[in-house]
């Protein structure tokens, strides 16, 4: 098969040191997508990750107003309960 020849050739021109991930999926649509997923699902992995210092947000007090009266919502907005 062609796209077999083609792989194999870049996967030959590629520098020995340079690590790759193969993800093995076939042709159909949804396979393809699996695919996807698992190499990004991989390389999320791959990157280091470590804690960030950051400064301690401090944040003021609420305030609240009782003549605010909220408005009424769209019906398109609610969410309906499934639970």
């Amino acid at each position: 098969m062609d796209e077999e020849r083609i792989r194999s050739e870049m996967l030959e021109s590629l520098d020995e040191e340079l690590e790759m991930e193969i993800s093995s999926s076939t042709s159909s649509r949804l396979s393809t997508k699996r695919g996807r997923a698992s190499t990004a699902f991989i390389t999320c992995f791959l990157i280091p990750r470590e804690e960030v210092p950051h400064p301690r947000v401090m944040l003021p007090e609420t305030v609240h107003n009782s003549d605010y009266l909220r408005g009424p919502i769209p019906k398109e907005l609610y969410v309906p309960s499934v639970y």
